[in-house]
């Protein structure tokens, strides 16, 4: 048996007895069911990947400002600036919130129990800090204000940076 045959043999047959070769049309099909889904899944992971990297790009200008209000002689307004230009690198500082506060509440030997209500603390002057008093610096954004793509289920998800120190 030649190879030819063999190969005419192992190929679906039509009516005619003939083998078959109009498979082009399953092919669309099947791309126009399967595509969808994949740019779904991609689009997906690429707007995760972004939401990672604004959660990150918060929770480090947020130590980093508090690390400069602890040690040097900063004012809160140089620490607020910091954070603006530092969170600039990942999105617009004008869609975040920032506050300084300070935080001698929960240094007692009863501090408050329950969440953190961090705009609700009073203000502080870092220059004029005493030392070792305990401060707060939270930036806070809306993931709608971020987003690349923002989905239609977080229209009230807030992404938060928060970093506590003492002054030195």
């Amino acid at each position: 048996m030649s190879f030819a045959f063999r190969r005419l043999r192992q190929t679906p047959l039509c009516r005619a007895g003939k083998p078959r070769t109009d498979r082009q049309g399953a092919a669309a099909v099947e791309m126009a069911l399967t595509f969808p889904v994949f740019l779904l899944f991609l689009f997906g992971l690429i707007e995760f990947g972004h939401l990672l990297m604004v959660k990150a790009a918060l929770t480090s200008a947020a130590k980093e400002g508090a690390r400069m209000g602890s040690i040097e002689n900063a004012t809160t307004a140089e620490v607020r600036t910091f954070i603006q230009n530092r969170i600039n690198t990942a999105f617009p500082s004008a869609a975040a919130t920032i506050h300084i506060k300070d935080a001698s509440v929960y240094d007692s030997s009863a501090p408050p129990s329950g969440p953190i209500n961090v705009g609700s603390l009073p203000n502080i002057e870092l220059s004029t800090a005493e030392s070792r008093q305990m401060f707060i610096v939270q930036i806070q954004v809306a993931y709608n204000d971020v987003a690349i793509f923002p989905p239609f289920w977080s229209s009230n998800v807030q992404l938060v940076g928060l970093s506590v120190l003492r002054h030195e």
